[in-house]
């Protein structure tokens, strides 16, 4: 129903933030379905809080982005 996705990137703390996109992620997470970008942001921010294994030297970006079709 959303016309957004959230887009969880997880990049190496060497990574520039700038530079840190899906092709230079360590990985790439999707939750679709938030309909604002509030709920977008909170649907990234809850995926990064069920992840217990982050590592110290990799940094989580939220995205969102429009869904395309």
């Amino acid at each position: 129903m959303g016309g957004l996705v959230a887009i969880v990137l997880v990049c190496a703390a060497s990574v520039p933030m700038r530079a840190c996109t899906r092709e230079t992620a360590l990985e790439v997470r999707e939750q679709p379905g938030p309909a604002t970008p509030m709920a977008c942001l909170k649907s990234g921010l809850t995926d990064l809080a069920l992840d217990h294994e982050r590592l110290p030297d990799v940094y989580p970006l939220i995205r969102c982005e429009r869904r395309k079709g």
